[in-house]
């Protein structure tokens, strides 16, 4: 966060030559905030390059809000494509507020809820109020409020 914005085309290239993804990871979600626009198509490319899917869905969780709006197609092209369902559920869960602007359809969100449903219960109930106005434009208020209780009940059963 002290870096003089002149080096951070450099921090980011010494964060590519990173040889441990974890550590590569760590210091990407460190200076993401930080980045300027002209840098974040290269932080993404970095993202992209991480093998690990925890790593890169950690990777993508830290960038995901400094993202122009003309990356987060190809951010979430890198999120589909994850092998492991719970990363891409945990990377998905930071786009839910980008997905309701695309104005996604009914099937989309289908898709989406069951990836989500990947994680434990907690971090899929901690998603429901990011994809209420998804749910509601989709449905109804009263669906989405049918839905809570559902969930409520499902927790009390397995508690």
């Amino acid at each position: 966060q002290h870096l003089p914005e002149g080096l951070l085309p450099e921090a980011l290239e010494v964060t590519r030559q990173l040889n441990d993804e974890s550590y590569r990871e760590i210091a990407l979600g460190a200076i993401a905030q930080h980045l300027p626009e002209g840098l974040l198509p290269e932080a993404l490319e970095v993202t992209r390059q991480l093998n690990d899917e925890s790593y890169r869905a950690l990777a993508l969780g830290a960038i995901a809000q400094h993202l122009p709006e003309g990356l987060l197609p190809e951010a979430l092209d890198t999120i589909w494509n994850m092998k492991d369902k719970y990363y891409c559920a945990s990377a998905l869960q930071n786009f839910l507020s980008y997905l309701e602007q695309r104005g996604m359809l009914f099937p989309e969100w289908s898709r989406v809820l069951e990836t989500l449903a990947y994680q434990n219960r907690n971090q899929l109930i901690s998603a429901l109020p990011k994809m209420r106005p998804a749910l509601v434009r989709l449905s109804s208020e009263q669906m989405f409020s049918m839905a809570l209780q559902a969930v409520r009940d499902v927790c009390q059963q397995w508690p």
